[in-house]
């Protein structure tokens, strides 16, 4: 993530930032991005017996912490993939017809997404097409869990305690601390009286919006033309750059996301690549 931030002559403040994070649809094709999701991280621990137990000597008398932590977790989504939190929906903004129709145009069809996953098909909330999942719709994602023993060979334990960590990725107009609240609301309904939930908040992000038809993004359009002879597609992020809402919180500054990575690029995992003809 590169930012470099561009000023009239003269001016007080940043007309607008320029940063790089975010995807290409395919080698050649430039892309745009004119919104980020927020996020919100936490952490969900379930606590159960003081310390561990033989599972021979309790296994069917006291409630694992291990299995009501993934109790709890599978009640966070409903059948249809929705987030099956009271509330969470209520402030997601609809597109408006332009962007519908800029996201058939320039969105990635089912195929590509499941493609560049390397996953044998699609989930999530029914209704939208992938694309739209990832960047206009909210997602709830189970980033991992922890609890019990881990080691070789076996061992019957009953664990004392057992953690998940969680992502929310936010869209307009939802609130980090609001959702925080709905979340903590709902695991306390879902904890049975067998064990104790905790909710650790990690960080919260807003989400990022910038008007496409802004100047700043005429001009990128432009330079990537230019720069790869076609011009890009204009996309919605479904990361989080959290930077991005603080330059338009502080210094009223839209920010234009220019990306130079691919969806088999392998973000965020082992052996992430950069596509060399793109670079240069």
């Amino acid at each position: 993530m590169v930012p470099f931030i561009a000023r009239n002559k003269g001016a007080l403040a940043a007309d607008a930032v320029l940063m790089s994070d975010t995807l290409m649809l395919r080698p050649g094709q430039p892309a745009i991005s004119y919104a980020t999701r927020g996020d919100l991280y936490l952490e969900l621990e379930v606590l159960g017996p003081k310390h561990d137990l033989h599972s021979g000597n309790f296994g069917g008398a006291i409630h694992n912490p291990l299995q009501a932590l993934c109790e709890i977790i599978a009640k966070l989504h409903d059948a249809n993939g929705r987030i099956a939190i009271p509330g969470i929906y209520d402030r997601v903004r609809q597109s408006s017809r332009t962007e519908e129709a800029w996201m058939v145009e320039f969105g990635a069809p089912d195929a590509l997404v499941v493609e560049g996953a390397g996953s044998r098909r699609g989930w999530g909330e029914r209704g939208y097409s992938l694309y739209e999942r990832l960047t206009v719709r909210p997602a709830l994602t189970i980033n991992g869990i922890a609890g019990g023993y881990h080691g070789p060979g076996r061992k019957g334990v009953i664990p004392a305690r057992a953690t998940a960590k969680l992502s929310f990725r936010l869209v307009p107009d939802q609130d980090p601390h609001e959702v925080d609240r709905l979340f903590r609301e709902h695991t306390a309904r879902l904890t049975p009286p067998t064990v104790r939930a905790k909710v650790r908040t990690v960080s919260g992000t807003k989400p990022a919006l910038v008007n496409p038809e802004h100047p700043m993004i005429r001009a990128a359009v432009s330079a990537c033309r230019k720069g790869f002879g076609t011009p890009p597609a204009l996309l919605r992020s479904g990361g989080t750059i959290p930077v991005v809402n603080a330059f338009q919180r502080i210094l009223s500054a839209p920010t234009v996301l220019m990306g130079f990575a691919l969806p088999d690029d392998r973000l965020h995992a082992p052996n992430e690549k950069l596509h060399l003809p793109t670079f240069f």
